[in-house]
């Protein structure tokens, strides 16, 4: 499957497109599939003041 994937802080020129594989899960975990999100301007401008989704998260997935 495709994903955005965030390796370092930065603007939007950090973000990577790549290919990546399905994620494993355990007997005790689900797997659940998102296709919308959105993030606001407070996260973005508090981005690497504040722990942030974006500074959480390292992939995005493309549906």
């Amino acid at each position: 499957m495709k994903a955005v994937v965030i390796t370092t802080a930065g603007g939007p020129e950090v973000l990577q497109l790549q290919q990546v594989n399905h994620p494993e899960i355990k007997d005790d975990e689900i797997l659940i599939k998102v296709e919308a999100t959105a993030l606001n301007r407070a996260p973005i401008l508090s981005k690497g003041t504040v722990p942030t989704l974006l500074q959480r998260v390292q992939v995005l997935i493309l549906v």
